[in-house]
């Protein structure tokens, strides 16, 4: 037949993944040194079968990247054998275990992550500063949805709740002020603004502010 394809089908056994997004993202984690600086500034117990941090922050950093929004589509993860091939992951749990080790992050745990985010914005500014750039910072707040019995309706007419962001260069999350849902996204921007001011290196100074399409000089702030 002249209008046959020339091609041929064959079964393999070989691990497949519908992730390969993930997976570059997955490198980059690891190119980042990202699950040694868990490991140091989220420690785990003492106790002798104690797991690191990174066993869990890692795959849901993959789980959210790859579309999941909830502690259950973490399966989705744990299923894909090919991802975790690739990406050298010994092991993930079950979304139970994932659940309770979120449960048990207090305070100093949420000062760890700032540790991180800290060490990464060092490594952020001196590229912006080897590029000759300048230093901007975006504003802006970001709406998330939530059915919960505590959540409260925000002008958008849904339930859930409003953090405003803070990012440098379009890129960088610099700090994040999370709110309530009925929160104005105007609320209290200046406070936010010299809070994200705040963890820059006393060395370091923004040149402009940008919230919604209106610039400020630095100076101004």
């Amino acid at each position: 037949m002249k209008n046959t394809l020339n091609f041929s089908i064959e079964a393999t056994k070989e691990k497949l993944t519908p992730r390969s997004g993930v997976i570059i993202f997955g490198e980059y984690l690891k190119g980042l040194e990202l699950e040694a600086l868990i490991n140091k500034s989220l420690p785990s117990t003492n106790h002798h079968s104690a797991y690191n941090s990174s066993e869990f922050i890692y795959p849901l950093l993959l789980m959210f990247h790859s579309g999941g929004r909830v502690i259950n589509d973490i399966r989705e993860i744990k299923l894909d054998k090919a991802l975790q091939a690739i990406l050298q992951i010994d092991k993930i749990w079950a979304p139970s275990a994932f659940s309770k080790y979120l449960k048990r992050l207090s305070d100093d745990k949420e000062n760890g992550i700032k540790s991180i985010n800290k060490v990464l914005l060092k490594r952020f500014l001196k590229s912006i500063k080897t590029k000759k750039e300048e230093l901007i910072l975006d504003i802006d707040a970001s709406f998330i949805e939530a059915h919960k019995n505590t959540a409260l309706y925000s002008y958008k007419g849904e339930p859930g709740y409003m953090p405003m962001i803070g990012h440098i260069n379009g890129g960088f999350v610099i700090d994040v002020d999370f709110r309530e849902g009925n929160i104005s996204p105007s609320t209290e921007n200046y406070e936010f603004i010299k809070q994200c001011i705040n963890k820059l290196p006393s060395n370091t100074k923004l040149d402009r502010v940008r919230i919604e399409k209106c610039w400020l000089p630095s100076k101004s702030i």
